[in-house]
């Protein structure tokens, strides 16, 4: 077996969001704690007068990606060097102003894997403790058709 083991230097799971397909100034999604990606496909069951079991079509996939970050400030709010790129906007004026993304997302472990789409942020929570004082904020990328695996 081939695992894909992520904890070594420079073997990390990385994720990069940009407002082209191109991945023009990308921003690089710092202090990754989790990252889950979704292909939830749906199914339409029905039943019939001539059979005792339901059957089963499959319809179109619902594609996440999910994700908890350790808020940096840069990331989050962005660079205030202007409003053209992702690094311009941060990770909380693309998720407010419902900016379309591409986002590619390397699976580490130099496994070579790179999944990437396009799609939108949504689910942005930050939130803070007195037991966890860092801003910590789980987000959702919300895919916008299928993902490309490269």
């Amino acid at each position: 077996m081939s695992y894909i083991n992520v904890s070594g230097a420079g073997e990390f799971a990385t994720l990069s969001i940009a407002l082209d397909s191109g991945m023009t100034t990308p921003l690089s999604i710092p202090a990754l704690q989790e990252i889950g990606v979704s292909n939830s496909n749906g199914v339409f069951r029905f039943k019939t007068l001539d059979s005792t079991s339901e059957s089963a079509v499959l319809t179109p996939a619902t594609n996440q990606i999910t994700l908890s970050v350790v808020v940096d400030q840069a990331a989050m709010f962005g660079d205030g060097a202007g409003d053209t790129t992702a690094v311009d906007k941060g990770l909380f004026k693309l998720s407010n102003d419902k900016v379309q993304i591409y986002f590619e997302l390397d699976m580490g472990g130099n496994s070579g894997n790179t999944i990437s789409g396009k799609g939108f942020l949504a689910g942005l929570t930050m939130s803070v403790t007195p037991d966890q004082p860092l801003w910590t904020a789980p987000l959702t990328i919300e895919v916008d058709g299928n993902y490309t695996l490269a």
